[in-house]
């Protein structure tokens, strides 16, 4: 999908911010790597119902045997918008920035309003990795927005069945005597193969505490202690701070334990808790909608609709500048029931 800028020089400034080495996110590259853009400010969702059906036997002579129509769920979602501002003066231009090379010949300008377009852009991805976060995590997610002075609240359920959320309890909580991680894990499994349409789950994602009781089992260690599993080696991710890769487990697929935190009311919170699991299915047809971004602008006259505009105005009296980024994310599962995710012991 095509980002914009429309800013300082268009050409260069598109190179200069997109020329950034980008920042992966899990969820949303995981399990919404599709792209869709949207002409509108809303995605039609379409959930498949394809059923699993066999069809029956019948006599050679006779003419068949009827089966019943199987389709899809249709909704018109309506996305997100996003449009984070950083005002800028004059005077952020008259002093050099932190880590700036004194003896670039980059104008003060362009080094300014490039590093905070970095910088949102950045909040945006991480806004868009925290909408994926919930989505995998709750089936839905809950955000609030502005009208004027009026906070409102919007709420995007999925209709994931309850029972793809768990909640572990009493002997089968990991770490306790009689748990069993690998027999949990293998129910799991077979759910979504159920509930999913024959998704085939294929990833675990583990919160800290999560990983560590997942090794405690003696069931897992042996899995990796033996050569015979070939299980690839563990590594740590060098492009997505706080991702761990544990390998390979053959029936049941890709292990990560994963810490990604975000600012909450000043406070730093992880996006998936410390207790808590996700395991799905990575190729079941989900994808990152974008609706149209509501600026004149927006377009640029190339013909492409963008998933990011970058932007920056000045004021009549050019003593400052808006410097933007506008985008219209939503996490859209086609098949919600691909996933089960929720925690492995109590808080």
């Amino acid at each position: 999908m095509a980002d914009n800028a429309i800013i300082y020089d268009n050409r260069v400034l598109t190179k200069v911010v997109l020329g950034m080495e980008p920042k992966r996110n899990f969820f949303k590259d995981t399990f919404f790597s599709k792209e869709i853009q949207s002409s509108t400010d809303t995605i039609q969702l379409d959930i498949d119902a394809v059923g699993n059906g066999v069809a029956p036997f019948v006599s050679p002579m006779s003419e068949g045997s009827i089966m019943s129509k199987q389709g899809y769920n249709s909704n018109i979602l309506k996305t997100a918008y996003l449009a984070p501002y950083i005002n800028i003066t004059p005077q952020d231009f008259m002093y050099r920035t932190a880590g700036q090379n004194p003896f670039n010949n980059t104008t003060p300008e362009m080094e300014v309003i490039t590093r905070h377009l970095v910088n949102l852009k950045r909040a945006v991805e991480n806004t868009e990795e925290l909408m994926c976060a919930q989505a995998v995590i709750n089936g839905k997610f809950i955000y609030d927005y502005k009208v004027g002075e009026t906070v409102k609240q919007q709420e995007i359920d999925f209709g994931r069945k309850a029972e793809h959320t768990i909640a572990l309890t009493s002997t089968n909580q990991w770490g306790n005597t009689g748990s069993d991680v690998l027999k949990n894990i293998r129910q799991w499994r077979s759910l979504i193969l159920k509930n999913g349409y024959n998704a085939q789950a294929d990833v675990l994602v583990l919160g800290s505490k999560a990983a560590a009781l997942f090794f405690k089992d003696e069931g897992v260690k042996e899995l990796y202690s033996s050569s015979k599993y070939g299980i690839t080696k563990m590594e740590v991710s060098s492009d997505m701070p706080g991702l761990y890769r544990y390998g390979y487990i053959p029936g049941i697929g890709e292990v990560y334990e994963y810490e990604r935190y975000y600012d909450k009311d000043g406070k730093s919170v992880n996006m998936i808790d410390d207790n808590a699991f996700v395991y799905g299915a990575s190729n079941a047809g989900n994808f990152m909608g974008y609706g149209a971004i509501q600026n004149f602008d927006a377009n640029a006259g190339n013909g492409l609709l963008p998933t990011k505009m970058y932007a920056s105005f000045e004021n009549k009296d050019s003593k400052n500048k808006k410097v933007m980024v506008e985008s219209s994310p939503l996490p859209c599962f086609s098949n919600p029931n691909c996933i089960v995710a929720g925690k492995i012991t109590e808080d």
